[in-house]
């Protein structure tokens, strides 16, 4: 009878901590699920930002090579020389030694 007993409680204490070994891991597994559901929202959330600053600064791209463009119709070689260009009779260049191929 005693050793009945005995089996019962232990029974009622694997019981008991089986039962909180899977409180824990649905616990743990909760809490990790909305970490990374939270992580991908904000992960979303800042790619859309980043997206969005992405067309802005093309936006401003285009337009600096637009204005370069109308600068560039602009200049012209009557320009060049009222602001004091003159051309280059006697160009010089500059040429460098070949250097020695070294496997």
């Amino acid at each position: 009878m005693k050793n009945l007993q005995t089996n019962l409680n232990n029974l009622n204490v694997n019981k008991r901590a089986l039962f909180f070994g899977m409180l824990f891991l649905v616990v743990l597994s909760f809490s990790l699920y909305m970490f990374f559901l939270g992580r991908t929202i904000f992960d979303l959330v800042d790619r859309k930002n980043a997206e969005d600053e992405i067309k802005l600064v093309m936006s401003n791209i285009s337009e600096l090579e637009l204005e370069v463009l109308d600068y560039n119709n602009k200049v012209t070689l009557e320009s060049a020389y009222n602001l004091g260009f003159v051309p280059n009779n006697d160009p010089k260049f500059v040429s460098r030694k070949k250097a020695a191929f070294v496997r």
